[in-house]
């Protein structure tokens, strides 16, 4: 079991914290999800689920996904299609209401 923590952009409402346990709830191989929507932080323990995975699921919502290593922000990027997933940006959740 790995327990990794993902800095997210974009998180800004409940709206997108449910959409984001929604998401990684879905995917097999991940067991717990902790989102932080004060710290803009989703920890998740998985063992089969892949980070690039969870990085695409996040996207898939609308958000921006990065992993802490040390002092350095690192992106990762999915490694089959050696490219960024493509994030629509969304409208700030009071305008989507």
């Amino acid at each position: 079991m790995q327990k990794t923590t993902f800095n997210v952009q974009g998180m800004d409402c409940a709206d997108e914290v449910a959409a984001v346990d929604r998401a990684l709830r879905l995917m097999t191989g991940v067991s717990h999800i902790q989102v932080n929507l004060v710290l803009g932080t989703v920890t998740v323990d998985h063992d089969t689920a892949s980070t690039a995975a969870i990085i695409t699921a996040l996207g898939k919502v609308g958000l921006r996904a990065s992993i802490e290593q040390g002092t350095r922000r690192v992106i990762h990027r999915v490694l089959q299609h050696r490219t960024i997933p493509q994030v629509q940006p969304r409208p700030p959740c009071h305008a989507r209401h």
